[in-house]
């Protein structure tokens, strides 16, 4: 098998004249030129999610490496004061 297309330009006996050749129009070059930078923002998305996937996979195994007191002030209990 092979990737391969036939082109006819004459043939015997004549064709039926109902049938016309559709011209071929590139007059929207700009929508395709839109799916070249898209594919290529979806590639380096791909491989940035890709490496912050690794990253944080590999901090997940490696263990706890900050404290074990929640940073955010608010979920401190509050400092309890002698009357």
């Amino acid at each position: 098998m092979h990737g391969a297309y036939v082109l006819l330009n004459e043939q015997t006996p004549a064709a039926d004249p109902a049938f016309q050749a559709v011209p071929i129009g590139h007059t929207n070059n700009w929508q395709n030129f839109g799916y070249v930078v898209q594919w290529w923002l979806f590639a380096g998305m791909t491989l940035f999610g890709y490496g912050w996937v690794a990253r944080r996979e590999a901090r997940r195994l490696s263990g706890p490496t900050g404290p074990e007191q929640p940073l955010d002030r608010a979920a401190e209990p509050a400092p309890s004061t002698p009357a």
